[in-house]
């Protein structure tokens, strides 16, 4: 997994949200009822009382594990934010689900965890208001898509994860924020040229052409037809080239 993220060089999410039941790990609290505590940890997989086996589904582990130990992701904060039935239930497993070799848990690598039966909006919300970080900037993984429809139109990148969060859905997420970090990065720069660069050009040329056609040192009121046509010939071209440019210095 740390690998593969490597070829993500540009911007990531500042925060990453993940749902706990179905997304995360299987089977779901309320499949646990009748059992529950006190869970213990066999291996890579929390057992209930019953002897029940609570799994991490997909490439959780390993996301989480990369989140918490690459050094690109050391500003990102992680998010569990879940409606499940058991919130205890929940922080117990999440303390005994290991992400690697040293003892690091899931209740280690979260920096906010929302388990309530609030909506899921009103989650983001409250993340929102606490961190400052801007809708845009989360990227949100859930496998219920009543919750990308309450997220989404906040302007958060919700992830459709029907089966756990697999590894295509992971690389899939990280490509897709980067490209559209990407273009606003390049509409933000192609704006800056296109209100300050071309429309300098355009003056500068047109002064050029002034100075060959003898305006600026003859001070001559009658301009040859076509240093004029030249003027607006190159305007015409400028304009086609950049589209955004909507305000024209005066080139007649």
């Amino acid at each position: 997994m740390a690998s593969s993220m490597s070829d993500h060089q540009s911007r990531l999410p500042r925060l990453f949200a993940f749902d706990l039941d179905g997304l995360i790990w299987d089977p779901e609290m309320y499949e646990l009822w009748g059992g529950g505590p006190p869970f213990r940890r066999q291996g890579e997989v929390v057992v209930d009382r019953r002897g029940v086996q609570v799994r991490m589904l997909g490439v959780s582990r390993q996301a989480l594990r990369t989140l918490k130990q690459d050094e690109r992701f050391e500003e990102c904060k992680v998010a569990y934010v879940s409606r499940c039935d058991e919130p205890k239930w929940a922080r117990q497993c999440m303390k005994l689900f290991h992400v690697d070799g040293d003892g690091t848990t899931m209740y280690h690598t979260r920096d906010i965890e929302i388990i309530s039966k609030e909506s899921k909006r009103t989650m983001f919300q409250r993340i929102h208001r606490d961190t400052g970080i801007p809708y845009e900037e989360m990227v949100f993984y859930d496998n219920q898509r009543d919750n990308m429809h309450a997220v989404a139109p906040l302007g958060v990148r919700c992830v459709y994860c029907p089966r756990g969060l697999q590894h295509s859905h992971w690389e899939a997420s990280l490509s897709a924020f980067a490209s559209i970090a990407t273009d606003a990065t390049h509409a933000m720069w192609e704006a800056a040229l296109n209100r300050t660069v071309f429309p300098v050009v355009l003056i500068a040329f047109d002064l050029f052409l002034k100075h060959v056609d003898g305006d600026i040192h003859a001070g001559s009121t009658v301009s040859n037809p076509f240093m004029k046509f030249a003027r607006v010939e190159f305007g015409l071209t400028i304009s086609l080239l950049f589209p955004q440019v909507m305000m024209w210095p005066n080139v007649s």
